[in-house]
């Protein structure tokens, strides 16, 4: 893991993506998901996958925060890091047995002159990738190190 300290050090990482991991989505992993958020995986509450093949709910959005990615190859800057918060897209459906691909990179760097001094600003993404090569789900993130 290499230590950077500036935005200047930082841009080498820029579109780089971390070795994927890959996730099998299995049922007890949902329903305990489901389970810790106060909700119930059933066909009342999550629509039905749209293909003949399989007639199961769809794998709620926001089970996504559970899949972990590989760590950045840098540490970050400064000695406070902040959630400024995320974007999330969804784009096809995810279902029990899926396997999902997860990497990570570092899309773009700003640096800006704050109260407490210089903050960088990094915009990390998350990509979330099927079996079928096809994109789920994408997280897009900013976090303020400073």
């Amino acid at each position: 893991m290499n230590i950077m300290t500036d935005k200047t050090s930082l841009e080498q990482f820029i579109g780089i993506e971390t070795n994927p991991i890959i996730h099998s989505i299995e049922r007890l992993a949902v329903l305990n998901f489901c389970s810790a958020i106060n909700s119930s995986f059933d066909k009342s509450l999550f629509q039905l996958s749209n293909t003949a093949k399989r007639l199961q709910p769809i794998v709620p959005p926001t089970f996504f925060r559970s899949l972990e990615a590989n760590p950045l190859p840098f540490n970050f800057p400064g000695k406070r890091l902040l959630d400024a918060g995320s974007q999330w897209q969804y784009f096809c459906d995810t279902n029990i047995g899926d396997l999902i691909t997860v990497t990570q990179s570092l899309q773009s760097i700003q640096e800006k002159e704050g109260k407490l001094g210089k903050m960088i600003f990094l915009t990390i993404q998350i990509k979330y990738m099927n079996q079928n090569k096809d994109l789920a789900a994408t997280q897009t993130s900013t976090l303020i190190s400073y």
